[in-house]
């Protein structure tokens, strides 16, 4: 059996930021059996996250293609590093920028392989049910994971939603 796969990617700047730090791989939507899909999102509150963003989805994008997962996570994560370093060398007072990175590599054969940094969240659904697929790196959810906290007792601490994964500035 061949799997078909569609995706689609939004972006919104959100209630509490006024720029979109969002960059999604490949742009709008699409349907195939193979490939690779990608989100990033700029850490808000540091300056140079879109560029960040962006510099990550771009890696992914340059990607040699039929790259299992891993390989993909690799190659793409050396790039993005050398990505924001450049950038870095050309504004150094971005010196914190810094990126969430979720991707999916897609096979009309072999199971969906996800590589995931921070809280863009990968969700799979058939039609009728949707499932979340992975957890947010962050504080918060780090504690429930370790099951020191449940989720309930985890979203009532300040520190709920801070990251503590990412790509960037001491990644």
């Amino acid at each position: 059996m061949t799997l078909t796969y569609r995706w689609a990617g939004i972006t919104d700047t959100g209630n509490t930021r006024t720029e979109n730090q969002d960059s999604v791989y490949p742009e709008g939507s699409g349907e195939g059996s193979s490939g690779v899909v990608a989100v990033a999102d700029g850490l808000g509150g540091h300056p140079g996250g879109d560029i960040a963003g962006k510099c990550a989805v771009d890696a992914v994008a340059r990607a040699p293609e039929g790259c299992s997962g891993a390989e993909l996570v690799g190659a793409t994560h050396d790039a993005i590093m050398a990505r924001i370093g450049e950038a870095l060398g050309e504004r150094p007072e971005l010196i914190a920028m810094a990126t969430t990175l979720t991707l999916a590599v897609l096979s009309p054969t072999e199971p969906i392989e996800i590589a995931h940094v921070g809280d863009s969240r990968v969700y799979l659904t058939n039609g009728t049910d949707i499932v979340q697929v992975t957890d947010d790196h962050t504080h918060g959810m780090d504690r429930v994971v370790a099951g020191e906290l449940s989720r309930e007792q985890a979203q009532q601490d300040p520190d709920w939603h801070a990251m503590s994964n990412w790509l960037g500035f001491e990644s």
